[in-house]
């Protein structure tokens, strides 16, 4: 999956008004929440075959972050 189909998607999942970039902060989407952080590890995991470890979209603060976390785990 591209970087755009990803952050196309996560848009949708977090419900925001306005195309992602990766300077987004989270804190502005109002999908952005525990069940939203439920639906974006579903969301990488079907998508991307990553499972994130749980918890570790809590530190997450843009959408840059969700990006990093996805790329480390798709490189281990």
């Amino acid at each position: 999956m591209k970087t755009s189909e990803l952050l196309n998607a996560l848009g949708e999942t977090l419900m925001s008004d306005q195309p992602l970039t990766a300077d987004t902060q989270l804190s502005t989407l109002p999908g952005w929440d525990s069940m939203g952080m439920v639906a974006v590890l579903s969301l990488i995991d079907e998508s991307l075959g990553a499972s994130l470890p749980r918890g570790s979209l809590q530190k997450c603060a843009t959408v840059n972050d969700i990006l990093a976390l996805v790329r480390s785990h798709l490189s281990e």
